[in-house]
């Protein structure tokens, strides 16, 4: 059984998240979802029903709450979002995040927003390129410019790849770790694009910086984008799986791109690299 201080703990902690809530009616429904979350596991160990019921509910709630993180409105999918949509995630990640207020942010694997709204909000003469596979991050996202009156973001549902075609985006339990590299039987068809055709399209005529968060396809975005990062040269701030390490920086090396490892990024899956052009570059 859990301890008095561990439970007070999180209650504490769980009355400090649904202050969170951007207005009265979106704190009440957080601190639902609080105290829902602090029934004790050894309730649900023995009635299996309830904790079934419990994530029902607690996703359901979730759905129904706005958020405020970095002065904007988000409306979130599940608890990963509240914790992506925090302070404390990836905090370093900002110091990277440098736009001039006419520039231009691609957003490859955009979320629900984290970056996308707050940068777009920044932006006064510029545009943000949001890019987002999962249909319901997708919707999030939507629904999150709207909440904020943004006019600058392009939004779209393609999982960013080295060519046109139509790939399985394989579902996980986290809103923040959907892939086209799994596995898993459980999937959704989506259709892929290179930003190259996205930027050609659109006729877009800058680029400052990209993120690329993709959950093991960085190095088939990277080839999607070859020709804008010849023609931009723009930034990059790139989530990459240890297991694509090599090709990643082959690909960089290639482009003359100068590479700063982030080391305060790295986890056991992934680490995070900036680069930039370097003399030369193509």
């Amino acid at each position: 059984m859990p301890s008095l201080k561990g439970f007070l703990h999180s209650s504490i902690m769980g009355f400090k998240e649904a202050s969170r809530g951007w207005k009265i009616n979106s704190k009440f429904t957080l601190l639902l979802y609080e105290l829902i979350r602090l029934i004790p596991n050894f309730i649900e160990q023995r009635h299996p029903s309830i904790s079934s019921i419990k994530k029902r509910l607690m996703r359901t709630l979730l759905k129904r709450a706005v958020i405020k993180y970095r002065g904007c409105k988000f409306q979130v999918v599940d608890n990963e979002c509240l914790a992506i949509l925090s302070e404390k995630f990836e905090s370093w990640a900002w110091d990277y995040m440098k736009v001039p207020k006419d520039g231009v942010f691609i957003d490859v694997g955009a979320h629900v927003g984290r970056y996308t709204i707050p940068i777009a909000k920044f932006l006064n003469k510029g545009i943000v390129v949001a890019v987002e596979a999962a249909p319901e991050n997708y919707a999030a996202l939507i629904k999150n410019v709207k909440l904020n009156e943004l006019n600058n973001i392009l939004v779209f549902n393609v999982a960013a790849w080295r060519e046109e075609d139509e790939l399985t985006l394989h579902f996980s339990e986290y809103s923040g770790r959907h892939t086209v590299k799994g596995s898993s039987n459980l999937g959704y068809r989506v259709l892929a694009r290179p930003i190259d055709a996205i930027i050609a399209e659109y006729g877009i005529k800058r680029v400052d910086l990209v993120k690329i968060d993709v959950e093991g396809a960085e190095v088939e975005v990277l080839e999607g984008m070859k020709g804008s990062i010849e023609k931009f040269k723009p930034n990059l701030l790139i989530e990459v799986s240890w297991a694509n390490a090599e090709s990643v920086y082959k690909f960089l090396k290639e482009m003359n791109y100068e590479i700063e490892e982030i080391p305060h990024s790295q986890t056991l899956s992934y680490f995070y690299l900036f680069c930039h052009a370097g003399e030369g570059a193509h």
